[in-house]
């Protein structure tokens, strides 16, 4: 059987719906990223991904790390 894993990294959506809301609005957003950036990926686009993979050829056996455009 073929396989394709998807693995999204952090996602934007928790800097508006989840745990990192109230620090937001508070302006003291703190994560164990060091001196490091992470660009943050849309929940909403990760669909498009998995369309991508199971629809076309040439991605059976990969692994993608998931993440937003730019840091």
């Amino acid at each position: 059987m073929d396989w394709t894993v998807l693995r999204p990294r952090w996602f934007f959506q928790n800097f508006s719906e989840d745990f990192l809301y109230h620090p937001v609005l508070i302006g003291e957003v703190r994560l164990p990223a060091g001196d490091g950036m992470e660009a943050f990926v849309d929940a909403e686009d990760i669909p498009d991904v998995a369309v991508a993979a199971l629809t076309e050829a040439g991605h059976a056996g990969w692994h993608y790390e998931l993440s937003g455009p730019r840091p």
